[in-house]
């Protein structure tokens, strides 16, 4: 008996979270940007663009070593 989760639905899934992921982080460079136009410091929006560009960079390195 199958569990329904096959080879289609991982590459679905994997497609949807990468999805939600590149929206999110256009959400944060936007939220920086309008921050900077206002004149504020864009600070909490800094460190959210820096961990998702350093976790972006640590799973490239991790998929290229594994792979």
């Amino acid at each position: 008996m199958t569990t329904g989760r096959d080879e289609r639905f991982a590459q679905i899934d994997l497609k949807a979270t990468a999805v939600a992921g590149l929206a999110l982080i256009l959400t944060v460079i936007v939220a920086w940007l309008v921050e900077i136009a206002r004149g504020h410091s864009g600070q909490p929006y800094d460190w959210l663009a820096a961990i998702a560009g350093l976790a972006y960079l640590a799973a490239v390195a991790l998929f290229r070593w594994r792979g």
